[in-house]
């Protein structure tokens, strides 16, 4: 099995270099990773790994989880598919504008450095 996985992403204004002979591009940084997959068809094993998964991206939300009624949880868990991934492999790869000189801003903003950085909030 593969399993792409993305980000950060980003769209690179050619504004943000020092010479004017540059075109936009976007940088990304992405791994594959390849394994083999298992389902996790026991419903005591895939509540835990649903509730494993609330606590690490957001544990302040098992609180409410916690209060809603069993009926209900067990009504979503049915539509949920659980499994695993033994990872065999890993391959990445990056787009940095690697080939690009570091910007330096300018001392004062020019107005075209204003509106990119206020539409792209950097």
């Amino acid at each position: 099995m593969l399993g792409p996985v993305g980000e950060p992403h980003a769209y690179i204004s050619p504004q943000l270099y020092e010479s004017p002979i540059n075109v936009p591009t976007w940088n990304y940084i992405a791994v594959h990773a390849y394994g083999k997959a298992q389902l996790i068809a026991d419903e005591i094993a895939a509540t835990a790994l649903l509730e494993q998964t609330i606590n690490y991206y957001e544990a302040q939300y098992m609180v409410q989880w916690n209060s809603l009624p069993q009926d209900y949880k067990d009504r979503l868990l049915k539509g949920i598919v659980a499994f695993e991934i033994v990872v065999t492999e890993l391959q990445g790869k990056q787009k940095l504008s690697q080939n690009k000189k570091r910007y330096r801003p300018p001392t004062q903003p020019t107005a075209s450095h204003k509106a990119h950085i206020a539409t792209n909030r950097i």
